[in-house]
């Protein structure tokens, strides 16, 4: 691939970590102040995903070949896909603002509503966000690959084209 497609493929990279990141402290927050009686679920899951995702971007970096990153784009894809369902599900059409001073219990006291709700719009769009970053990134590598096929390139068992034999005439003086 190009020296401009690796450049962007890093600047995605970091995107997914900086949003990944996020998810995941606010995640753990949730963990910490829910777990184990409260939302046990959705806690777990919302850590469980960032997560893989931090681990699956860091072997990539060093492992990455057009099979494997389509294959992990697309698993990424649908579990940030469940994330941000899941969340939208969880928070639905709720207005932040409009909340005032009720309160959710917690393991150890009681958390306004006003600020979880502002904590789970978060995980909401940030996953949203995660999963359209990753259908661009996916129909990106897949049209560079085919482009790459035409070229001659075989992305399958990673072979570049082998010189054509051309016959020479003998030259006559």
């Amino acid at each position: 691939m190009t020296v401009r497609f690796a450049n962007y493929r890093i600047a995605f990279y970091v995107v997914v970590f900086l949003l990944s990141g996020t998810v995941l402290g606010l995640a753990a927050h949730f963990a910490g102040i829910f777990l184990p009686h409260l939302h046990p679920d959705f806690s777990i899951f919302a850590l469980l995903i960032p997560s893989i995702t931090i681990f699956v971007f860091l072997l990539s970096l060093q492992f990455a070949q057009p099979r494997t990153e389509a294959l992990t784009l697309f698993i990424l894809w649908a579990l940030w896909l469940a994330m941000a369902a899941w969340a939208t599900d969880i928070i639905g059409p709720l207005q932040c603002d409009a909340l005032t001073v009720e309160t959710i219990p917690t393991k150890s006291g009681t958390i306004r509503q006003k600020e979880y709700c502002y904590e789970m719009k978060v995980i909401q769009a940030f996953s949203w966000m995660l999963f359209v970053l990753f259908t661009i990134a996916f129909g990106l590598l897949l049209t560079l690959v085919s482009q790459a096929e035409r070229f001659g390139y075989n992305c399958l068992d990673f072979t570049y084209p082998r010189a054509r034999m051309v016959r020479r005439r003998p030259r006559i003086l």
